[in-house]
């Protein structure tokens, strides 16, 4: 019975997820077509349940089909609960014709609960997980009560009825979890897809849901633009804040004036454009004209009445007309409004005459817009646009791109469609698509690939444009097959199909310097002579506002760049100040790489003899994996080393250089050689990330500046150490000088400063302890070497003769000075050169004294180091500080137990 209870549940919620599948918008749309498909799936589920019954004591048969019948019910009403139940009836109908009245009854039931539930709103009234569980309860509170009409109902009721009723809510209550998750992931979704497509500023849906709308015009609907007029002055007079109080009062008044069913956009700007379906050439003018009276209602702001005006363009979509053209035609109608003297609505008719209605208003015009417009009128919207992209101080963003093609298809006649490519690096990528078929942006050719399609390469690189008819448009494609076969490159197959469909193509190369930096490829699909000569010279027009616009942005760029190069530069030299090692400075670079890359994994491979490199620090999830090891002359690292620069790999997979690790997956990786001034390697920086993310060229600068900053890091680090080293050599030769000068046993001063060195890690000293302790050991006898053979053992003579000497030392700690003049002192006073009593003896001092007595007992194997600790305790408080006599103590103990 249990294996057959999780088996019904089980279908059922795996019914439930797979039903919740086709749910694909929210708020769910409630047509009667969506309604009847989701009652008759539900319906179809429960047959399934029906199928698959749970055995109860007393061989009755329980299962949950009546449970897609309540959630639809509840979820839709009673009526097309009612339709989810009849598969269920006719299913019982012709299986089993006896149970058709009780279970006729049982759904009735179900439903008449499930109604008055809905009636008395009681899910919106129970807080949600009381619901969850009191809502199936009491729906299905009346399920099995239909048995009672059976002759033996009352017993069959009894055994079934709380199985049935716990089956019922368990699974209700599993499949509203179920659908409920996918709701949240729907609302989710639903509210990043508005954002995308709404305008931050006034609302209403933006030029990207524009350009997606406008594509979907079909006969019959009319387009809209509207236009502020003199919007700057309002800015200029009464500032931004009062012009976005405007622009949101404008597109209030589109939204109220308009009727249900138009939709209304802001395009950028002080422009806006309403798309109304279905209506008839009076009804939009009607609109317009409400749209055009309810914007321009004067406002009063600080005393003074602002009043603004609007321009409007209307055209109606014509049958065969690409959206394109339709939109062309309400630009031309609203550049006609604005040329006209402003503050009207002109609406553009197809036809040889120009005719005006006699119920237009005295501020309402009809045009006839001829095929091709001329290209002052074409090009007006177009440097409005660029000339607004010119003005953001920012990187241009897909819809900025997209904005930017968008102006190129409106302004050249005869365009219907077109790609937007841009250069990085050696190869070109489409950014933007507007009007052509299949997913474009993204797809990555070759530069060569561009030449063979212009089909000249001299004019392709002098920004010419280059126009083709649909044999032409064949024949290069075939070239372009041949080409790609001979070079071993593969032609991207969307791009291809995408050729083959065109009947007219305007290729328009833009330069920047001499070199070409994107291409606008324009493109007409229902005729084969679409782009004639004003079409060329409309191209090179706004080409050349592209290039100006690609300029300034690229010179933003280029500063924005630089500054990002130098705030790495700062962020990694300042981290690596604080680094003592090398091993500290491989983790350093690895994470300020991480950081500066944005990169998913970084590792610092350092060279490990003369043919290995070894991982010494490894960020991200390659972590996971363990340290790397890297043979000379395999993998992108040792191909970097041998470079001597910066190396990508735009796919590890595809790439023969790369060491290909097992763990390593769809990723682009770059490798950042560090060499000394000898160009001996130091290490090599590698980071990867996955390839739906591209390193781009600043990436390369950005990898270069941490790679030199490393450099110039561990070279200053080696350099000071050797250094570091060097003096302290030298401070030791000097000790042994004054060693072999004096009384002392030979290897004393090596002795004295390894014990010195223990007994400050036993006082938990800190770097200035350390080294006066380390210090004052070596040249504690510095002064003999300045005094006569008679004269050495005077230590009331020495000890200043030593410090003397030393200040003159560089390098030489202030505190390591205290060690050398004061070590005779004791701890009763009676010390010299000074007499210093107990405290007042500097710390350093007291403690290498007791350092040096020992060594001096030790040193010559004249006492056992017991016998000299004793000596020692013996003396504490006469001429030792006590407290370091046994903190000394706890330094030579373990030391002498070892041996």
């Amino acid at each position: 019975m249990l294996m057959t209870l999780l088996l019904n549940l089980t279908l059922l919620v795996a019914l439930a997820f797979v039903s919740s599948l086709s749910i694909h918008d929210w708020p769910e749309p409630r047509t009667r077509r969506v309604l009847t498909a989701r009652a008759l799936v539900a319906g179809a589920c429960a047959v399934l349940l029906l199928a698959l019954p749970t055995d109860v004591p007393g061989g009755v048969q329980i299962d949950t089909n009546q449970v897609p019948i309540a959630l639809v019910a509840m979820a839709y009403g009673a009526p097309w609960g009612a339709l989810a139940a009849l598969p269920v009836l006719l299913a019982r109908a012709a299986l089993l014709p006896g149970t058709l009245p009780v279970a006729a009854l049982s759904a009735a039931l179900v439903l008449l609960v499930a109604h008055a539930a809905r009636r008395w709103r009681l899910r919106e009234r129970l807080p949600s997980s009381a619901a969850l569980l009191l809502v199936p309860l009491l729906l299905f509170s009346v399920d099995g009560l239909s048995l009672l009409l059976l002759p033996d109902g009352l017993h069959l009721l009894a055994r079934t009825y709380l199985p049935l009723l716990l089956l019922n809510t368990v699974g209700y209550a599993a499949t509203v979890a179920v659908i409920a998750e996918r709701v949240k992931v729907l609302k989710v979704r639903s509210r990043w897809q508005a954002e995308a497509h709404t305008d931050a500023l006034t609302g209403l849906n933006n030029r990207r849901l524009f350009t997606a709308h406008l594509e979907a015009l079909r006969p019959g609907d009319h387009l809209i633009l509207v236009d502020a007029d003199h919007f700057k002055r309002v800015n200029d007079v009464f500032g931004h804040d009062v012009g976005d109080e405007v622009l949101q009062g404008i597109a209030q008044a589109l939204i109220t004036s308009a009727p249900p069913g138009t939709r209304a956009y802001r395009l950028g700007g002080e422009e806006f454009a309403l798309i109304v379906p279905g209506r008839s050439g009076a009804q939009a003018l009607k609109v317009a004209q409400a749209c055009w009276a309810a914007a321009r209602t004067p406002r009063v702001q600080a005393g003074q009445t602002l009043r603004v005006t609007c321009s409007v363009g209307v055209a109606d979509v014509l049958p065969g007309e690409a959206p394109a053209a339709t939109y062309k035609r309400a630009d031309a109608a609203l550049y006609a409004a604005k040329t006209a003297g402003r503050d009207q609505v002109v609406v553009a008719r197809a036809g040889r005459h120009h005719s005006v209605t006699p119920e237009a208003s005295a501020r309402t015009t009809m045009i006839v817009v001829p095929s091709a417009p001329a290209s002052t009128q074409l090009l007006w919207g177009a440097v409005r646009a660029t000339l607004d992209l010119m003005t953001r101080d920012r990187d241009l963003t897909p819809d900025d791109w997209g904005q930017l093609l968008y102006a190129a298809v409106m302004s050249v006649p005869g365009a219907e469609a077109g790609t937007l490519a841009v250069r990085e690096g050696d190869m070109f990528r489409i950014v933007a698509q507007f009007g052509t078929p299949g997913e474009q942006v993204g797809l990555r050719y070759t530069e060569h690939g561009k030449i063979v399609w212009h089909g000249h390469e001299a004019n392709y690189r002098s920004g010419r444009p280059r126009v083709l008819d649909r044999a032409g448009v064949l024949e290069a494609v075939g070239r372009i097959d041949a080409s790609s076969r001979e070079r071993g490159v593969a032609f991207p197959e969307p791009l291809r199909t995408r050729l083959l469909g065109v009947r007219s193509s305007l290729m328009l190369p833009v330069t920047l310097d001499g070199e070409v930096t994107a291409q606008f490829n324009l493109e007409s699909y229902s005729s084969d002579d679409a782009f004639e000569e004003q079409a060329v010279q409309v191209a090179l027009d706004f080409g050349r506002q592209a290039s100006a616009l690609l300029g300034v942005h690229r010179d933003r760029a280029r500063d924005r760049e630089r500054r990002q190069e130098l705030e790495a530069i700062a962020r990694v030299t300042q981290a690596l100040r604080r680094a003592v090692s090398e091993p500290e400075m491989h983790q350093i670079l690895a994470r300020e790489m991480l950081h500066v890359m944005h990169t998913e994994h970084v590792a610092f491979l350092a060279p490990d003899g003369p043919d290995l490199l070894r991982s010494t620090a490894i960020l991200g999830g390659y972590a996971a994996h363990g340290p790397v090891v890297v043979p000379r002359g395999r993998g992108l690292a040792w191909a970097a080393l041998a470079a001597g620069d910066v190396l990508l790999s735009p796919d590890v997979q595809q790439d023969a250089r790369v060491e290909r690790a097992s763990f390593m997956g769809a990723d682009t990786l770059i490798a950042a050689p560090l060499t000394d001034a000898l160009g001996e390697p130091l290490g090599v920086l590698v980071a990867a990330r996955h390839v739906g993310r591209p390193f781009r060229p600043l990436d390369l600068t950005l990898a270069r500046a941490v790679a030199s900053a490393g450099e110039t890091a561990i070279e200053r680090t080696r350099h000071l150490t050797a250094l570091r080293g060097a003096h302290w050599r030298t401070m030791e030769v000097l000790g042994e000088l004054a060693e072999a000068r004096g009384d002392e046993p030979a290897g004393h001063t090596a002795r004295v400063s390894r014990l010195a060195g223990a007994f400050a890690g036993a006082l938990h000293a800190d770097d200035g302890l350390t080294q006066a302790l380390r210090y004052g050991a070596a040249l504690h006898d510095l002064g003999v070497l300045c005094l006569p053979v008679e004269a050495r053992g005077e230590t009331r003579v020495h000890p200043v003769r030593g410090e003397q000497v030393a200040r003159q030392l560089p390098g030489v700690p202030p505190l390591a000075l205290q060690v050398i003049r004061h070590h005779h002192e004791r701890w009763d006073g009676r010390g010299t050169p000074e007499g210093l009593r107990g405290e007042a003896i500097p710390l350093a001092a007291r403690a290498f004294s007791i350092v040096n007595a020992y060594e001096a007992l030790t040193g010559a194997g004249q006492h056992t180091p017991s016998q000299a600790l004793a000596a020692l305790r013996a003396q504490a408080g006469a001429a030792f500080d006590p407290r370091l006599v046994e903190l000394f103590a706890g330094v030579v103990v373990p030391a002498t137990s070892a041996v």
